[in-house]
């Protein structure tokens, strides 16, 4: 049953330094979307319940609670309609960078910008005027 089989001798492939550079640019952008992702899925509602609303009349701290947890739950279900209309966008656009790179860099300022914004309690608006909030 041996056969007599002749392997040639494995060749690695040299990566150009483009190469190398998108791998390291891809990894980051990962980790920062884990980030992103993690702070908001696991420290998100923890603020909001102790800490966004100190300050705060409990009867109002407790509205806007059930706003934001209401919201949280219309945007995870909208995303079900709009993820894939996004990635239709995203399949279809053309740009010299490629078509997921102009939209990478559009997704991380926005995130970042946001989630700054989030995490100051909308600069304290609560506390300022609560129905604005």
């Amino acid at each position: 049953m041996a056969q007599n089989v002749k392997q040639q001798p494995v060749t690695k492939k040299k990566l150009s330094w483009h190469q190398i550079n998108e791998g390291v640019a891809f990894g980051l952008g990962n980790l920062g979307h884990s980030a992103f992702y993690g702070a908001l899925s696991t420290y998100f509602i923890v603020f909001v319940t102790s800490g966004m609303f100190s300050g705060v009349a409990p009867a109002i701290a407790n509205r806007l609670i059930g706003l934001i947890t209401g919201l949280v739950v219309v945007i995870r279900l909208a995303e079900v309609v709009v993820d894939p209309i996004l990635g239709n966008i995203v399949d279809n656009t053309e740009t010299r960078w490629g078509k997921f790179k102009p939209w990478q860099v559009i997704g991380s300022i926005i995130s970042s910008v946001l989630l700054v914004v989030i995490f100051s309690g909308i600069f304290g608006l609560a506390k300022v005027n609560w129905i604005l909030f």
